[in-house]
């Protein structure tokens, strides 16, 4: 794990703390407009007679230690390699002066992806151990005003296995896919 998430797990822990040594002082909260005894209500849990700052260190303190064992279980117990996908986009029409401006997606997984100017594309991913690329991800799709390009990724790496000419894949590594040119069509 992170040393940010020691960190978030100390900072709830003590939230809690101190909400729970507010509690056990029980100091009572009076109206100074109304001189009773404050009301706090909250929903699906009722009303809490004054004491609200201690509820407020409680809510606080488990909300953040669940995001947090929430977000860190996650990515310690799945055991994953990270992969790269890089290829180049291609407008034989010369209409896309700036290739950053479209929209780059990995169908069905929403990924970071990043695409320069001249066309070049870039996907990092955490993938599971023992699952190819061609497994994770159905098609890469770029769009850009009337211009758009679907790869489907096992076709290629199955043209690229039969060492067909026609493949766009042209590096087949074991964490790595490589694409060569990719023509970039009107949508019809």
């Amino acid at each position: 794990m992170q040393p940010s998430v020691y960190i978030l797990y100390g900072i709830s822990l003590i939230a809690i703390v101190l909400g729970f040594i507010a509690l056990l002082k029980q100091k009572t909260y009076i109206d100074t407009n109304t001189n009773k005894v404050t009301e706090v209500s909250l929903p699906f849990l009722g009303k809490f007679k004054s004491n609200y700052p201690s509820l407020f260190f409680l809510v606080i303190g488990g909300s953040l230690a669940f995001f947090v064992f929430d977000r860190s279980y996650y990515n310690s117990t799945d055991n994953t390699t990270e992969w790269n996908i890089s290829g180049r986009l291609v407008d034989t029409s010369n209409s896309i002066e700036n290739f950053s401006f479209g929209e780059l997606k990995v169908i069905p997984r929403r990924i970071e992806s990043k695409v320069s100017p001249e066309g070049k594309f870039e996907i990092v991913m955490q993938i599971k151990d023992g699952v190819k690329f061609e497994d994770e991800v159905e098609c890469i799709d770029y769009t850009y005003r009337g211009l758009s390009v679907n790869l489907l990724t096992a076709a290629e790496k199955e043209k690229k296995e039969k060492k067909d000419n026609t493949s766009l894949l042209k590096v087949l590594g074991n964490r790595t896919r490589v694409y060569g040119k990719i023509i970039v069509n009107k949508i019809d």
